[in-house]
């Protein structure tokens, strides 16, 4: 039978990863939304991102395993896009256009494009963010092997979600970028990228404290 201390353990444990799911998605998704006009970047980090992140942080306090696993993948996601952007040098030195400073005007609420504020929130935000994401999904359907091949899927899953929205929404292209043959090869390789490295640094993760439970 299950008891109410069990219960309230339980809640808990699924409470804490559901809020850091949410938190990782919500920096790539508040990108979408400024492009759709459905919220700017600048209100949805102060009134959405900001305080659902100090929110997952307090739950991470009761959950220390979680917490930790939220660290590791928001740590695997910068360096994952850091990679991603390894593979893009390539594709923007052939005419790819990079809009990634693009960011930095929307976060401060100018029309002059700034790359340093622009990459910041690429990796803080969006890189980060996706690994936590990442690393929850695999909470809640347990480590199981192939974690890598597990990272491509969902590597693959944002680039199609991307392209979704850009072919759905013709303003979307406007903002970010064009889809032609080249920034859709460059995305793609890019996402792939990503997501082989996530999932072989969660690999890691998982084996290592496998080792030491």
């Amino acid at each position: 039978m299950l008891t109410l201390g069990n219960s309230i353990h339980t809640q808990r444990h699924l409470f804490t990863p559901a809020c850091f799911l949410v938190v990782g998605f919500l920096p790539v998704s508040a990108i979408v939304f400024h492009c759709l006009g459905v919220l700017p970047l600048q209100l949805c980090l102060s009134s959405l991102i900001l305080p659902l992140f100090a929110l997952a942080c307090c739950a991470g306090t009761f959950t220390p395993y979680v917490g930790r696993m939220a660290w590791q993948g928001w740590l695997a996601g910068i360096v994952a896009v850091a990679l991603y952007d390894l593979s893009r040098v390539p594709f923007i030195l052939f005419g790819w256009s990079d809009f990634i400073p693009k960011i930095g005007a929307w976060l401060s609420n100018t029309d002059q494009p700034d790359a340093v504020i622009g990459y910041l929130w690429r990796y803080i935000g969006n890189g980060g963010g996706l690994g936590i994401a990442f690393f929850m999904i695999l909470y809640f359907i347990g480590n199981r092997p192939h974690i890598i091949r597990t990272g491509i899927i969902f590597g693959l899953f944002v680039f199609s979600c991307l392209m979704l929205i850009l072919l759905v929404f013709r303003e979307a292209q406007d903002i970010m970028f064009r889809i032609t043959p080249l920034s859709f090869a460059g995305s793609l390789t890019g996402h792939i990228v990503y997501g082989a490295a996530l999932g072989f640094m969660a690999r890691t993760f998982f084996r290592r404290n496998e080792r030491n439970s």
